[in-house]
């Protein structure tokens, strides 16, 4: 997946699916009894996976344009990461 939304997004739709057929009695087990540690341990992976691949930094760009006398500016900023 290419956004951490998009990984939240999807762990909350599976959780949901599991917690709704819990709720109808189609799973094997009870979840509710899981639910927690299975919490804390999607936590830690997360954290660790996190921790391993790191943050990369962004290139640093600078620009200046004369005002020109001018009282304000507005400045707009399109950022692209370079995927299509």
């Amino acid at each position: 997946m290419r956004h951490p939304s998009s990984l939240w997004a999807a762990l909350l739709i599976i959780l949901g699916a599991l917690l709704l057929l819990n709720k109808f009695g189609l799973l094997p087990f009870d979840l509710g009894a899981a639910f927690w540690p299975l919490l804390l341990v999607l936590a830690g992976v997360w954290i660790l996976v996190g921790s391993i691949g790191g943050k990369r930094e962004m290139p640093a760009e600078a620009a200046s344009v004369p005002l020109e006398g001018a009282g304000q500016a507005v400045l707009r900023l399109h950022l692209d990461d370079g995927t299509q």
